[in-house]
């Protein structure tokens, strides 16, 4: 099976993580507080260190990185409002064991994958970027520019003791091209169902 280990111990504000296994998706959440689905957890609630109102960083700081838009928390948006901009695909929502996030099965689609170079920093972000250029025209056989659509999922591999050993980044083909999805011309985002 596949999956990020559900055992893992959380520290207040982080949140579980979800994980694929075979005939069952459980996909990230969209959105923290108020996600389609979210349960508040206890643990966070009743850790003294827990502040729901902590902002991470100064307003007016700039992350090494580049990245100066993720050193404050961003209040979250239901995934009804989120799914009002963009296409979501219809799940079924079911019991989930634990807080902190939804499950959902999701129906057989075609997704735009890459593999996620673990080993550095931004591999999640570069990984993106490469199933962007087949989404964007540039790099499949149709030369079609696809919409955005949700959800889009990280899908962990693991080894015989929990560890991860290799990743990977889908996302889903729009509706209207399910029936007939153009063909990834770069080698290293394929076409899966």
């Amino acid at each position: 099976s596949s999956g990020i280990n559900a055992e893992s111990p959380l520290r207040p504000g982080e949140y579980k993580q979800t994980k694929v296994v075979a005939g069952h998706v459980d996909v990230e959440p969209d959105s923290r507080l108020e996600a389609d689905g979210y349960e508040e957890c206890d643990d966070f609630l009743n850790d003294p260190s827990y502040n729901e109102n902590y902002v991470e960083g100064d307003g007016n700081a700039n992350a090494a990185n580049g990245f100066h838009h993720l050193l404050n928390r961003h209040k979250p948006k239901p995934l009804a409002d989120i799914c009002e901009s963009y296409e979501c695909l219809d799940a079924e929502e079911v019991d989930s064991p634990g807080c902190g996030f939804a499950t959902r099965i999701l129906p057989s689609a075609y997704w735009m994958v890459a593999d996620i170079d673990l080993s550095r920093e931004l591999g999640v972000r570069e990984a993106y970027k490469r199933i962007y250029r087949v989404r964007s025209g540039h790099s499949n056989d149709k030369a079609l520019k696809m919409s955005f659509v949700l959800p889009v999922l990280k899908k962990y591999y693991l080894d015989e003791f929990g560890q991860v050993e290799r990743a990977e980044i889908g996302m889903l083909i729009p509706s209207e091209y399910q029936s007939n999805p153009p063909a990834s011309t770069y080698d290293e985002v394929r076409i899966e169902k």
